[in-house]
């Protein structure tokens, strides 16, 4: 196996948290109970991407998750004035500090750092992670609202690589959904990581696998680094 040379992210729920208080003060809902539901709601919306892929079907993760959250409370009128209230991206605007953290170590180990994620209008990813204290840190940001692809289309994968110039067995991908981020690197031969820190999918490593292909699973992104050390000996 080859050594790992670079690490890709995604934004939302791993570089990035969601922003529970701003959806709160939009619908008029509870940021307490808008925070304990959000968790499980993701997990049953990685269900529901998988069962819409199948279908030949990429609908919106985020407009998922504000339909599932907000509207069993509120109806339309309460998802409508979150979607015309914020911008998606703007939503996942608290950085985590566990993944600064495994940036900032993986470079000190020589390994390079980029991003594929997506934006809901053009170019915002960029200007989200140099407003949040992540300028220098990545080679490439990867914006799928702006090359036209978005995961789990093997094509935003080879993109990434083509502009580091580093092949696919050399490249670990870290997300937060199965069924995008695991079956998207999976699919383009690259190493997946799952990164599940509320212990979600524990329980459904087997079916995962037999879904969606082999990954790692961290519950901590700070086990980024030590993970790298072990796959390159």
């Amino acid at each position: 196996m080859e050594s790992v040379k670079v690490v890709f992210f995604d934004v939302s729920n791993t570089l990035m948290n969601f922003d529970y208080g701003t959806v709160a003060k939009l619908s008029g809902m509870n940021q307490t109970q808008l925070t304990k539901q959000g968790p499980a709601r993701w997990k049953q919306i990685n269900s529901e991407l998988a069962e819409a892929h199948r279908r030949g079907e990429q609908p919106d993760p985020f407009r998922m998750l504000i339909h599932s959250l907000v509207y069993a409370e509120t109806g339309l009128a309460g998802i409508e004035a979150v979607i015309n209230g914020s911008d998606a991206v703007s939503l996942w605007n608290c950085t985590n500090d566990e993944a600064r953290q495994a940036v900032e170590a993986l470079r000190s180990q020589g390994v390079r750092a980029g991003v594929i994620s997506k934006s809901k209008a053009d170019g915002t990813l960029q200007t989200l992670l140099d407003r949040h204290g992540w300028m220098g840190l990545f080679e490439v940001v990867i914006d799928s609202t702006v090359v036209g692809v978005q995961k789990p289309d093997s094509r935003i994968f080879e993109m990434a690589l083509a502009r580091v110039g580093v092949k696919a067995n050399e490249a670990l991908y870290v997300g937060y959904l199965p069924s995008v981020d695991v079956q998207g690197a999976n699919d383009a031969g690259l190493r997946a990581v799952l990164y599940d820190p509320y212990d979600l999918y524990q329980a459904d490593l087997e079916h995962l696998v037999a879904a969606h292909g082999p990954f790692h699973r961290l519950t901590d992104l700070r086990q980024l680094s030590p993970l790298v050390r072990l796959l390159n000996g």
